[in-house]
């Protein structure tokens, strides 16, 4: 009989915790939903804002074309001894060096550019700008083909010189 007793308040004991437990989660979700509202609000229109910015950046380099490349040591060296010198003037170049971005564009408006990238962590990677759209390619595969594979380096340019000159992929 004790037992079924000590069973029975333990049991209304651990209802009791419970219920308790869920009125503080809802008191908690009342005192504070006014901030987490605010922070919310807050994020969605500075993100409003950054987008009328990104916008007004892509108006800015419009036709603009970018080679990206990143500190993979194989293939810094090479891209920078055998593609580069060979790319058009007006070719901007980004180089990812770790968290580091070097450009003349502005980090936010750049690091914006490659979370549009359709293939973000396959360097080198094209980018251009066309009616205010951004239109990527990476060469991951060609260009280690050529480096690896010791393939034709002119066909790896040729692609990045077509994909530069075409108006629309």
């Amino acid at each position: 009989m004790l037992k079924k007793v000590t069973a029975v308040m333990n049991t209304a004991f651990m209802f009791a915790l419970g219920v308790g437990f869920l009125l503080l989660i809802i008191i908690l979700l009342m005192l504070f939903s006014p901030l987490i509202l605010m922070f919310c609000l807050i994020g969605y229109f500075q993100e409003r804002e950054f987008e009328k910015r990104f916008l007004i950046f892509l108006a800015e380099i419009e036709g603009e074309n970018l080679f990206w490349y990143n500190n993979r040591r194989k293939g810094k060296d090479f891209i920078e001894v055998n593609i580069l010198p060979k790319l058009d003037a007006s070719v901007k170049i980004v180089y990812l060096d770790g968290n580091d971005i070097h450009s003349i564009y502005d980090r936010a408006m750049i690091q914006r550019c490659s979370a549009h990238f359709s293939n973000y962590s396959r360097f080198p990677h094209l980018l251009k700008v066309r009616n205010g759209q951004l239109l990527d390619e990476s060469i991951n595969n060609q260009f280690f083909n050529v480096v690896n594979q010791k393939k034709d380096k002119d066909n790896l340019l040729k692609t990045i010189h077509q994909f530069f000159e075409m108006t629309e992929s």
